[in-house]
This record gives C-alpha cells, sequence and structure tokens, in this order.
C-alpha cells in the first residue's frame, strides 16, 4: 500500500513539471522589434492592460521606459521617498525609484515631478540610455550629428543623442531627421534597449576599475589597482590622483571645473548660477561627491558634474599675469580647449611679479601654481561702489564710445562691421548722465556691463530688441525682453540693479550681495551673472576708459570698506543720523558686504545708502573694517 501511494505521488510530482511553464513570458514575432520585445517580456518588463494586452504599438509613457531600463539591468531596490506625482499605487514605482537611485531619471527637479504618465520623446530616451550606460560604468563613444534637424535637439541632449548614434543604439527616422521630440512606440523602446542590452554585453568589465597614480612629466603613471574608490583614496600617494578608468575622481590638489551650468547651493534656501567651464577650488572627493568652493562658498558637486585637473599637470587654465604694471586675466575655455580672451582689468598689486603666473577664483585671493597663497587685493573697478559719481561729462563719454568703435572697426573683424554709424551706444551719453542723477548709479559701470554684454551695442539683443545686457534671456536661443527705444533699454538695467542687486533687505534680499560688479565672493556677480568673470571683465571696460581718459576717476579717491558682522545681532542697522535715537533706514541682512565711505563722526561712518535716498546715511564703526584698493 505504502509504495502504491509513493507511486501516486511521483506521478503527480512529474505530471506537475511538465504542466507548469517555465516562464510567464508572452513572445512577439514582429521581425524587426520582437528580440526587444522578447527581452523586456522575459524580464517581466512587459505588464499586460486591465484586458491582458500588451499593446506594443502604443506610445510608451516615462515611467514604462523607466521600468523597462530598471527590470532589463537588474538595478537594486531603491525603495522610499520618490516623486510626489509617482504614489505608491503606481504599478512602476519600483522601476521608477532604481531609476532614480542609479542617477538614470532625475524628473524636473524644480517641481519634484516625475510626470509619469508623459509620453517619452527619442531626446528623454536617449538621455536616460546614457545614464544607463554611464551607471554600468561601460565605454562610451560618440560621433558628430549629422541628422537636418540636429538643431531642434536640446542642447542638453545633444551629447547623450550622439552617443547614442555612436553605439548605433539609436538611429534616425527618415529622411535623415532624428525627430527628438516624437514619440516612439513600446515596440520602438524595447529594440532601444536591446540593442543596449547587446552593446554592454560586449564590454569587457573591468573588476578594479579604480587606480592610483602618481604624476610624471604631466602624465598619469599608475602605481595600484582597487575594486572601490574608497581603498584607493586612502592609498593615494602624495600629489597623485586616483582615477576611476581614465577620469580624475581625487586628487590631492588642484581645480575642479563645471561640465554645465548649475545651481550653486550658498544656503539651504539661495543659490547662485554657474556657468559651464566655471573653475572653482578643490577641497577633497570621496569619489562620488567633491568637495570645492568658490569666491570663499563651500559646496559639494557631483563627480559627473564637474572635471578634476591635479595641480601638477601641465593641462591649461585661465590666470593673471603682470604686463607692464598692469594685470592682464587670460580665461581658458576647458570646453573649448582654447583661449576665450584677455582682459587688463587695471593696475597689478605690488605684490605680484611679471614672468609668474597667479590663480584666484574670486578675483581677490591669489595663489600661485602650487597653491601657495600671495597675497590679496581687490581691484579699483571691480569692487567700485554703485553709488559712486564719474566724472566724466556725457560729451567726453560720447567721444570715447565713437573712438573705440572706431579702432575696432579698423581691425576688419566681422563683430564690427560698420559699428561707427550702427552700434546702438553712439551717443548715448546724456542717456547714461540721466540714470546716475536718478537712479545713483555710476553712469561708467553701467556702460562698462553694457560694452561687455552687448559688445559694444553690436550684438543681436542690442541690434533689434535696444536690448544691451540680456534681460529675460535664459539661455542663448531665448528671445530676451524687447525695449522700443535705446534709452528705455538702458534704464531696464538701472531700475533691475537699483530695486534687486543693491537694495540691501526686503523682498529683494536674496539678490542683494553688495553694490559692486565683485565676483561670486560678492557684488552683483553672485547672482546676477553665471559667468563667475563678469565683473572682471566689465571691470576691464571701465578701466581702459579710465585709462584713455587719464584717470580722473581713480583720482577721485573713493574709499570703501566692508561690513562686520555685529555677533549677537541679526541685523545691521544703518541710519539717518550718527546716533542709535531714531529707527533705521535699512538694515543689512548679511555681512562683509561693500559700502561707499564719505567720512567719520563720532565713532560712526558717513557712507552712501544702499537704499535709493537723497542723502548721506550713517553706519557704526564698529562694524566696518576700511579697504585698501588697487588703481
Amino acid at each position: 500500500m505504502k509504495k502504491y501511494v509513493l507511486s501516486c505521488i511521483l506521478f503527480i510530482l512529474v505530471l506537475s513539471s511538465f504542466s507548469i511553464p517555465k516562464s510567464n513570458a508572452q513572445t512577439f514575432d514582429d521581425p524587426t522589434h520582437g528580440p526587444g520585445l522578447n527581452l523586456l517580456s522575459e524580464k517581466n518588463a512587459l505588464l499586460p492592460d486591465s484586458d491582458g494586452k500588451y499593446n506594443p504599438y502604443r506610445k510608451v509613457t516615462r515611467s514604462e521606459f523607466a521600468f523597462f531600463l530598471a527590470k532589463t539591468f537588474d538595478l537594486p531596490d531603491a525603495k522610499g521617498a520618490t516623486f510626489k506625482d509617482v504614489p505608491t499605487s503606481n504599478r512602476y514605482i519600483s522601476g521608477i525609484q532604481s531609476a532614480s537611485a542609479a542617477g538614470i531619471v532625475t524628473g524636473y527637479t524644480t517641481t519634484n515631478e516625475f510626470k509619469p504618465n508623459e509620453l517619452i520623446s527619442r531626446q528623454q530616451m536617449a538621455v536616460m540610455i546614457n545614464r544607463t550606460l554611464d551607471y554600468l560604468k561601460v565605454p562610451k563613444k560618440t560621433t558628430q550629428l549629422t541628422f537636418t534637424d540636429t538643431a531642434k535637439i536640446a542642447k542638453d541632449y545633444r551629447d547623450a543623442v550622439a552617443t547614442g548614434v555612436a553605439l548605433s543604439i539609436i538611429k534616425g527616422l527618415e529622411n535623415n531627421t532624428f525627430g527628438p521630440q516624437d514619440n516612439a512606440t513600446i515596440a520602438q523602446s524595447a529594440t532601444f534597449i536591446y540593442r543596449l542590452k547587446n552593446y554592454v554585453a560586449t564590454q569587457v568589465v573591468d573588476t578594479q576599475p579604480f587606480k592610483t597614480a602618481t604624476i610624471k612629466n604631466g602624465q598619469y603613471v599608475t602605481a595600484q589597482k582597487f575594486d572601490n574608490a574608497s581603498e584607493a583614496i586612502q592609498a593615494m600617494p602624495a600629489n597623485g590622483v586616483v582615477l576611476e578608468k581614465d577620469k580624475v575622481i581625487a586628487m590631492a590638489t588642484g581645480i575642479a571645473v563645471l561640465n554645465k551650468p548649475i545651481s550653486y547651493e550658498i544656503t539651504r534656501t539661495d543659490k547662485m548660477p554657474l556657468a559651464k567651464n566655471t573653475e572653482l577650488e578643490y577641497v577633497k572627493s570621496d569619489g562620488s561627491k567633491v568637495s570645492v568652493s568658490i569666491g570663499g562658498r563651500p559646496g559639494i558637486l557631483s563627480i559627473d558634474d564637474i572635471t578634476l585637473i591635479p595641480a601638477q599637470t601641465e593641462i591649461k587654465r585661465s590666470y593673471y599675469e603682470v604686463v607692464n604694471g598692469e594685470l592682464l586675466f587670460k580665461i581658458y575655455s576647458h570646453n573649448n580647449n582654447l583661449d576665450e580672451g584677455v582682459n587688463v582689468i587695471g593696475v597689478a598689486p605690488a605684490f605680484m611679479k611679471a614672468g609668474t603666473k597667479y590663480y584666484s577664483t574670486d578675483g581677490i585671493t591669489f595663489t600661485t601654481g602650487d597653491g601657495k597663497h600671495v597675497g590679496d587685493a581687490y581691484n579699483y573697478y571691480q569692487f567700485l561702489p554703485m553709488r559712486t559719481k564719474t566724472s566724466y561729462t556725457a560729451k567726453e563719454i560720447d567721444v570715447y564710445i565713437a573712438q573705440e568703435l572706431k579702432t575696432r572697426e579698423a581691425k576688419g573683424s566681422s563683430s564690427y562691421v560698420d559699428a561707427t554709424k550702427k552700434s546702438k551706444l553712439l551717443n548715448t551719453g546724456d542717456t547714461l548722465k540721466k540714470l546716475e542723477q536718478q537712479y545713483q548709479i555710476n553712469a561708467i559701470l553701467i556702460l562698462a556691463v553694457a560694452m561687455n554684454e552687448s559688445n559694444y551695442g553690436m550684438s543681436n539683443d542690442a541690434q533689434k530688441n535696444n536690448n544691451f545686457f540680456g534681460l529675460g534671456k535664459t539661455s542663448g536661443d531665448v528671445v530676451g525682453n524687447v525695449y522700443t527705444t535705446v534709452e528705455e533699454g538702458l534704464f531696464a538695467f538701472a531700475e533691475i540693479v537699483n530695486t534687486k542687486y543693491i537694495a540691501p533687505s526686503g523682498d529683494t534680499e536674496t539678490y542683494g550681495y553688495g553694490a559692486v560688479l565683485g565676483s561670486k565672493a560678492v557684488g552683483m556677480n553672485v547672482k546676477y551673472a553665471a559667468d563667475a568673470n563678469w565683473g572682471a571683465k566689465a571691470a576691464g571696460h571701465y578701466y581702459a576708459l579710465d585709462k584713455k581718459l587719464l584717470f580722473k576717476d581713480a583720482k577721485q579717491n573713493y574709499k570703501i570698506g566692508f561690513t562686520i558682522d555685529p555677533g549677537n545681532y541679526p541685523y545691521l542697522n544703518v541710519r539717518l543720523d550718527p546716533s542709535t535715537k531714531n529707527n533705521p533706514l535699512y538694515s543689512y541682512k548679511r555681512f562683509d558686504l561693500p559700502i561707499l565711505i564719505y567720512g567719520e563722526e563720532n565713532g560712526w561712518f558717513k557712507i552712501a545708502s544702499d537704499k535709493l535716498h537723497d542723502k548721506a546715511v550713517y553706519i557704526s564703526g564698529d562694524y566696518v573694517r576700511l579697504q585698501e584698493t588697487i588703481k
């Protein structure tokens, strides 16, 4: 009897093994997209709808594509917080969370939304594919895009598209177009992932991708190899580097260069723009997150957003040098591998010597190539308060502009063809002096910024829209504000400067970092321009004018100071008279800000009001340090 029961059980088990399928995967026989669809099916990435249908020729959504990638490449589970518009009930949430943790999807960072049901565009798929390659740490290559609609591919997406095309993961459409905004079907997206999977499978994965290296004659010489970044960083030689494949991820000393524009965190509630190619001081790295500093402001950036350049290499970077007693600032574009230009920004500080290169990320603190601090200096024009007044008349301003345009036109540059007739800055002297009177902003400081940003009134925005300052432009492709007249365009800048960048408190508090051109340490440059060298470039135009006209403005001997943190007090008050009897006119909520000093009365400094006011105001001398400037 026992043998009979045992035989029955064995028979049932054998029968069961034949009746249960090895996989629940749906198969597809589409001659073009079948392999890709079958791959997704095998990975349980394809989910049927409520009717049990797979709909391979329906347009694919953002959530589905993220889910496909997560399942296909077995991304680790990453439960926890996700995007606010992806509820836990979303059937694709596990894949979205995994792809987010892997850095493959970032969503819309300003709103913390993913828009899961939105159809994904071809250029968005290219970006996710590119990030998947980065996550998997497989080699990539690029190519020149030759599609007839390449210009329609968003600039931030073009590199990803070029990588996908170079690796034959993504291909163009009919008539040699890419269709960046077009939506793909589930079947087409499956083919992209199938090609991606095949490419990854052909790549040899280095089990020890991290290596320490010394630097000899500007070249990396491998010392040891490791399977993780932390061990490699601990073993890094003095003055050496750690590389992940060929990318420097940690080093002893050097600089970090931005690979893309970013918003750099100043405080938890405030950020400043930084442009692609910005140089930052390197502090340390864990191989993934890099501690940096610019203008004395510490920050942490992703290693993917920057390029690390060790101090011991011969790679070019921006630098200052002394020529004939003047300070030249030579700016280098790392992303384009070329010299961007030379700016003569003023008289050189006494501690600088000809024949030596000096470096600074804030235009104040200077070091030599080995990182040794040699001195601090404040350029007169770069840190001249806006509330000063120029000694030059409207006529002198007009004559200088005309002469400068004539000189530039004579050099034959295409940028200055007929500049002596067409420049929108011609005969603006009267308007600039009106602005100085009405807004109490130095006319030459306004002119210097206009010269810098509008190429002496010859830029397209200036010529077509009377927009000298890029107002209203968020990128090169966006049309900025349009002004009816030249005067209107100039007045718009003065109004914005007065209400946002000079005003020390109130609704515009977040912009108030000091009423000077400045740098990323202090002044308008902190928030106004992503270009960290904007203040120095504009200052160079002021210096050139003042030099040509025999330094009449430098001879005015304006005195500047910087506010000091009052310690236990949250604000630093500015008053109408040298006493504490009356309520303050305004208060500084930030400190170490530049002020224009007229004199001293009984322990109080008499200063120019940052708040538009027709009389001088007073600030306690206990909270001000005087600062010499170089001129």
